[in-house]
Parts: C-alpha cells; structure tokens; sequence
C-alpha cells in the first residue's frame, strides 16, 4: 500500500492544478509527502523481505521505489540515495546471480546504445530457461530496446507480437498489430487491437487503437471501441489526430462531437480550427465554414495567403460575402502569377540582351529560325511552370507553401507529395496550353525528323536513352554518389503513386509518352531554337540544359539532368527536328518507370 501511495503522489505532483504552483509552499507541500511516503514504503519492503528474504520479485520492487523517488522533480534528494538507485539491483544481482526477475530488471532501468544487443543475447540463452511470463518481458523489453535505439521498427514489431504470444497482458498491441500487417495478417491485428486482455486501458491507448482500426477500415469495431471510451480524459494532442481519422473515415459527426470537447491549446488551436473548417466544407454547411475560415485567416494570414480555401469556398457558395482579409489573400495570388511570369520571361530577356551585344559586335547567330521567338520561349516556360504549380496548388497546397515560403525544403515534405492525380492534370493543362504555340508558325514539323531517317532516329534515340540509364545503374551498384544516383524526390513519389492507383500502362502514358513531348517542345523546341538565334548554339544548348535540369526537384541529380538535356539538345540539333529527342527522353522515362515497379511492388 505504501508503494501505491508513493506513487499516486508522484503522479499528483506531475499532474497537479495550475492554482497549486501559486502557493509559495507547493514545493515544500509535495516534497515532504513524497519524503513520508517513501520512508513508508520502503519501511513496508523491509519488513516483509525480513519474513520472505528469498522473494526477488519483492525485492525488485523495492529497487524500482528507490529510483521513482531519487529522480522525482519535487523533492531535493541526497546523493547518496541516487547512488543506493544505482546499486540497488547490481547488488541483488550479486545475491541471488541468474536470477530472471533481476537480470530483466537491469536490462529495464537501461538507456545505451548496447542494450538492444545485450537484450538479444540474453532472450537467447534463456529461452529454455526462462518461463513463459519471463520470455514475454524479455521480448517486450527487446521491443523497447529496439525503437529506442532506431535499428529496425520491423523486428521491434515482431518481437511485440512474441511477446504477446507468451503474455496474452503484454502492452504493445499496436506494433503487434504492425508486425501481423506486414504479414498480411489483417484479421489477426484486427483480433490483437480488440482483445479484452489488453492491460493497457489507458484513453489515449484506446485512441490510438480506434485510429488503427479506422485505417484498416474496421469501422464498427472502431466506433464500438470509441463508444468506450472518455474522450475528455484524452487530452488535445489525441483527440485532434483521432478526430481527423474520423473525418477521414467517414465520421464527420462523430469528429465534430469529439472537437466540441476540445479545449485546445495554443500551440494546436489552428490545425482544430482547420479540421472544424474541413468539417463544415464536408457537412455542406457553408455559413459555418466561412465563419471559421474568417477566425482563422484574422488569427493568421498565413492560414490561407494566396486565397486557395476562399476560392474553394466560392466554387460552393458564391454568394457568400468577401471580406478585406479575403481580397488582401486573392489579390497576393495574383501578384504570384505575376512573379512566375516574370521569372519564367527572365531566361528569355538575358538571352536577348546577350543577343544585342553580340550583334553590335558584329557576330551573326549560328543558327537562326524564325518560327522560334524568344516570345515563344517566356511562354513555354511560364506555361511548363504554370502547370505543375496550378495542380500542386490545387492537390498539394502544402508543399507549394513549402517551395515559395521555406528557405529549406524538408525531404519528409517533398517525399509527401505522392498524389498521383499530379502528373496526370500537370500533363494534360501544359500540353493544352501549348497547343496554341504548336500550331503557330507550322511548329508542328519540328516534332518529326529533317535531317534523319525515322528508322536512324528511332535507334539513335533509343541505344542513347539505354547507354544513359545504363551508366546510372553502373553509379548505382558500384556505390559511387548512391545519394543522389538513387535519390527519392517528389517526382519519384507521384510516380510510384500513379503506378500503385492506376497500374503500369496509364502510367506510360503519361510519364513516358505525354511528359517527353511536352518537354521536348518546351526545352529543345522553343528555348533551343530561340535561344541559338540570338547566342552561340553551344551556349544556346548549354542554357536549355539547365533551365531543364532546374524544373526537375533534385539539388543532388541536378548534373545528372543538365548532361540529360544537353545530349538531347544535340540529337535535336544533328537531326534537325525534336523525334530522337523525344524517342530518347521517352525510353529514359519508361525504363525509369520500370524500375520503379519493384518499390509498387515491396
């Protein structure tokens, strides 16, 4: 009983009113319960260890009171009682060696870099030793050792669901429930996630066990698991990510319900007021909606600044009233159109004033085509840009505030983007917005080949994209820049997303047949053509390149892609037309594609 009462003080000092710190005794107050408490308890372990000496369960449990209260926060503790913490259990372990209870003690009360290790050996050489309830702590400590140290989540959950398979009461369903998942188990880690013997009941365990449940789409289970519990006892760290999994899942009412309790804190007040407002935008209730979304955008502009929810808003509900924070929103998105056409003409514009100082000196252009402007080339790249940032703003608005608002880009950020309706919409609005600049001029003709045969170009084409792929794969295996050979960017995962929603062949479509047209015309099309009419055709190349290589998301492949465009550049030019560039860039992209399979596929 004192050991109980030790640790309920414990626990009341941790969690004790706000009012109470405003008392100049509180320390005093805390401490000197804590102090009685413990003197109690341990007076209680002696007494009994007297009568039973040979009870090591009993005498663990001492050690673990010993050291709740030598680093407890409320009460000024004697060195020397830290050290008794310390040798507490190496002591027992001295008196009674081999002993299981103590020697999984030690390995509990540990926090190095060895422990993991240390715990393996030891589950080893007990495991015909040891009894069941032993091996289950053995396990579970394994579990914990594991996560602790990062070294491998996977086998962190397989020794969870050991653990379990010997301790029906061991508190680590939720990675067992991972483990039985990765097995493809899923009426397993349904069955752990619901068990009654679960010993942890704690309400934020249960939330996170109906957050399973909705994901693995058990949702009767889930809102019978949630019927259970008292949500107000959850605290606003979980009750936000458990009431988006309910919205998620197709619980809005249910979410709602779960926000009203919410008193939330400073620090998650506008991702509440963002999911109430994602609530509202769910239940149609538009009214609601805009005046959540005023709240927010008065607290913080940058909740909304370039007007993507307020033009949602009005696509429901037009009539709905602009207010001065609306418009201030509306008219920044405009001035960031503005920007991007500037940045996308600006290439063009130094290109031009090369030009002038060129011809005033005298040098004629190597290679001029006057169905080529320089107007051509502002209005390819704004139109290449343009598409990919509309449907970024519209898909994945997250990480456009990433790229223009942060100075770094976080990869876990980048590595998010993996809607696979990005490349499809990117694709389709750049191409339509560059049908007009094809069919001006006679443009067209330049998808084709002047100088070679379609037969040269379509070898040609293709020995070169396998040549480069092939020296890539090289770099991969030998090890040499495997960082940036290899690298996962946001391309890579709306790749690998396309291929897992609508499978291999509508992902050709778009990476290896839609996306190397597309380019081919904006980079070796209108940049090359006009920019080598007023520069060098070696500098009109090399520009090109790296205006190429700067549209695709990797600091690290950023020379991979620069060579890319160059050597594209140059069967463009040899053949006089854009097909092996095409042909080229498509085989690169569909073996790129291919490889990609075994990522769907794991």
């Amino acid at each position: 009983m004192a050991r109980v009462v030790l640790l309920v003080g414990l626990l009341v000092a941790h969690d004790a009113p706000a009012q109470w710190f405003a008392d100049e005794d509180i320390d005093a107050r805390v401490g000197g319960f804590i102090e009685r408490a413990f003197a109690d308890a341990i007076a209680e372990y002696d007494d009994q260890l007297q009568v039973t000496p040979g009870d090591t369960a009993l005498a663990v449990d001492r050690c673990a009171v010993i050291t709740a209260y030598a680093y407890n926060d409320f009460t000024a503790v004697e060195d020397d009682v830290i050290g008794k913490a310390e040798q507490c259990l190496d002591e027992l372990a001295k008196a009674f060696p081999g002993n299981p209870d103590i020697e999984i003690a030690r390995l509990e009360g540990r926090y190095d870099d060895d422990l993991a290790n240390d715990t393996a050996t030891l589950k080893e050489a007990s495991s015909k030793t040891y009894n069941r309830a032993q091996q289950a702590r053995l396990s579970l400590q394994l579990a914990r050792a594991l996560s602790y140290s990062g070294e491998d989540t996977d086998l962190a959950n397989q020794a969870c669901a050991t653990a379990l398979e010997s301790d029906l009461a061991s508190p680590c369903r939720l990675e067992a429930a991972d483990y039985y998942l990765s097995q493809g188990q899923q009426e397993r880690a349904i069955d752990v996630l619901l068990s009654p013997l679960d010993s942890d009941s704690s309400p934020y365990h249960v939330g996170q066990k109906v957050e399973k449940l909705l994901s693995l789409r058990a949702l009767d289970e889930a809102i019978g698991l949630l019927d259970t519990l008292d949500v107000g006892e959850l605290g606003v760290y979980s009750q936000v990510p458990l009431a988006e999994a309910l919205a998620e899942y197709g619980f809005p009412d249910r979410a709602k319900k779960l926000l009203s309790t919410v008193d939330a804190d400073y620090a998650l007040i506008e991702e509440v007021r963002n999911l109430r407002y994602q609530l509202a935008l769910a239940s149609e209730d538009y009214a609601e909606a805009k005046t959540i979304y005023d709240e927010q955008l008065a607290a913080d502009f940058w909740f909304d600044p370039l007007a993507r929810n307020r033009l949602g808003l009005f696509a429901h509900a037009p009539r709905l009233p602009w207010t001065q924070n609306d418009l201030i929103s509306l008219v920044a998105l405009l001035a960031a159109v503005l920007l991007l056409a500037l940045g996308t003409a600006l290439p063009a514009l130094l290109v031009h004033y090369r030009g002038l100082i060129r011809r005033v000196n005298g040098i004629s252009p190597e290679w001029h085509d006057n169905r080529w402007t320089l107007r051509s080339a502002a209005y390819a790249m704004f139109v290449v840009v343009f598409g990919s940032l509309a449907v970024t703003y519209v898909l994945e608005i997250d990480f456009l505030y990433t790229l223009m608002f942060d100075e770094i880009i976080d990869e876990e950020v980048a590595n998010a983007v993996d809607d696979p309706r990005l490349l499809i919409f990117g694709a389709a609005i750049t191409g339509l917005l560059l049908l007009p600049l094809l069919a001006f001029r006679r443009r067209f003709f330049d998808l084709g080949a002047q100088q070679w045969s379609f037969r040269k170009c379509l070898g040609i084409g293709v020995g070169t994209a396998l040549a480069v792929r092939f020296l890539m794969i090289f770099v991969v295996l030998t090890g040499l820049h495997i960082g940036a050979a290899g690298q996962i960017t946001s391309t890579t995962e709306a790749i690998i997303a396309t291929l897992g929603t609508y499978g291999l062949w509508p992902t050709m479509a778009i990476v290896a047949v839609a996306i190397p047209i597309i380019e081919e015309v904006v980079f070796r099309g209108a940049m090359l053509r006009s920019f080598a009419s007023h520069v060098s055709l070696r500098w009109a190349n090399l520009s090109q390149s790296v205006l190429f290589a700067a549209l695709h998301d990797s600091l690290l492949l950023f020379p991979v892609f620069v060579g890319l465009g160059y050597l594209l550049g140059s069967l463009s030019i040899r053949a006089g037309g854009l097909l092996p560039a095409i042909i080229c860039h498509s085989v690169f992209n569909a073996t790129g594609v291919l490889l990609l399979l075994g990522r769907v596929a794991s």
